[in-house]
């Protein structure tokens, strides 16, 4: 699996969609306000992902080549809000103050390298359902960076069905939040494998204080089918009075299969192993209210 293949999880803490309710035996409950995003507003995210993945290639079931990976990339960037349609962010600035990855098990490379992205700013844009990407002076990166960009971006000029579902909700601690399972399937379609993934459900374990702001913490449970991620559970922190994602960590064990190949002479390229994804946000305020555009 390639590391970048990796980040689409992430924007599993910004859309995750709830339809059902299954009420637990608690007296904590706590009200979800929403507030729509500003323009000039700005979030920082920190990313670090790593993943221990065998890679194994097969031929009429024989072992053709096999390889263990041990794969690790940062990332820390900024992003600015630059104009809102309905209530999203439809328009961004992204910077990528670091952006560095390593292959631990390659002994040539044990250092890390930086990515196609580091250290560049690009604007991005949804029209209609195409993403928008360009460096600052309106020209289209290269394929590396636009791959990169765009696999992390894939947020921008979209809803988030979690603020519209808990926005002035009242959630009791304990609470499981569960999404169908043709839900499931609509929202990680954009990841590897995510075709067979049978449940997602989120259970509230608490609200405290984080950094000054109150936050609920969500339990985050996925269930794959086969050739799916069979195992996957994590921890959301969402603040109450925003529906904004601090914190997203998600452990996940993965076991996929792929035939490739012309007709009668395929083969299958199989990946088993674990991924840890974690994200970390913190907000600044917005540098000019009341307005749907900045320069």
């Amino acid at each position: 699996m390639h590391p970048y293949s990796c980040c689409r999880w992430i924007c599993l803490s910004t859309v995750i969609a709830v339809c059902s309710v299954a009420v637990a035996n608690a007296s904590d409950s706590h009200q979800f306000q929403y507030r729509a995003p500003l323009v000039g507003e700005r979030v920082i995210q920190w990313v670090n992902i790593n993943s221990n993945l065998k890679s194994t290639i097969r031929h009429k079931n024989q072992i053709v080549s096999s390889e263990d990976r041990r794969l690790q990339s940062e990332q820390l960037r900024e992003i600015t809000i630059l104009e809102t349609s309905n209530a999203n962010s439809s328009k961004v600035r992204l910077t990528y103050a670091k952006a560095q990855s390593v292959d631990t098990s390659d002994p040539r490379k044990p250092q890390f390298q930086p990515q196609a992205v580091a250290n560049k700013s690009y604007l991005v844009s949804r029209q209609g359902e195409e993403l928008v990407v360009t460096d600052l002076d309106g020209k289209t990166p290269p394929a590396d960076e636009l791959r990169i960009v765009k696999s992390n971006m894939q947020s921008v000029g979209k809803s988030n069905p979690l603020t519209v579902f808990l926005r002035d909700r009242t959630v009791r601690v304990g609470e499981t939040l569960e999404l169908p399972k043709e839900l499931a399937a609509e929202l990680l379609s954009g990841a590897d494998g995510a075709g067979g993934v049978q449940r997602v459900a989120l259970q509230l374990r608490e609200v405290r204080t984080v950094e000054g702001v109150q936050c609920a913490e969500f339990q985050v449970v996925i269930e794959g089918g086969q050739g799916a991620q069979d195992a996957q559970s994590g921890t959301l922190v969402v603040e109450t009075a925003t529906c904004r994602s601090r914190r997203f960590d998600l452990d996940s064990t993965l076991a996929t299969a792929e035939q490739r190949g012309p007709s009668g002479n395929t083969f299958t390229v199989s990946n088993r192993g674990k991924v840890r994804v974690a994200v970390k946000a913190a907000y600044r305020d917005a540098l000019v209210a009341n307005s749907t555009k900045v320069r």
